[in-house]
């Protein structure tokens, strides 16, 4: 049951030391005392690859939750905060209405439709105002990273 020659040994000394422990309770009419010894041996057995399963189990789960499985390299992380400084600096240089409208559509989450609801406009005007943000130069759809690769920064 048990793979490792040492938690044998440790499970055997356990066993022995219930075996002294509770030798009154053994009852001669439910078996031989080899036989309550086996038992004895048999449930520890199990408990401990129970707990050693259930060990691991919890461990790994902590793992899971305190490693981040997609730790950027340190170049990339540099060049998604140049990225970053970029389209912040797109979006101040909008103006108000058209820098609002398009940070609840990409960095919030709203639907053009739910845009125009929340401000009582067409829905033409909202398109036209996140269209517009995205076709001037220079502005946060439009700007070239340093690292050469012309992409859409920050609204994909």
């Amino acid at each position: 049951m048990l793979q490792k020659p040492e938690d044998a040994e440790e499970l055997l000394q356990e066993v022995f030391a219930k075996i002294w422990k509770d030798s009154g309770s053994y009852d001669p009419g439910r078996g031989a005392p080899p036989a309550w010894a086996i038992t004895i041996t048999r449930h520890k057995a199990i408990d401990r690859i129970r707990s050693a399963t259930r060990r691991q189990r919890l461990n790994d789960e902590t793992e899971q939750r305190i490693l981040p499985l997609d730790i950027p390299e340190p170049a990339h992380a540099a060049e998604q905060a140049e990225d970053a400084r970029a389209v912040r600096r797109s979006l101040e240089s909008l103006p108000d209405e058209v820098r609002e409208t398009v940070e609840l559509a990409y960095f919030n989450g709203l639907s053009q439709s739910e845009i125009a609801g929340k401000f009582s406009l067409p829905l033409t005007t909202v398109k036209s105002r996140i269209r517009r943000a995205m076709m001037q130069p220079g502005k946060p759809c439009n700007t070239t990273p340093k690292h050469g690769k012309t992409r859409r920064t920050g609204f994909t």
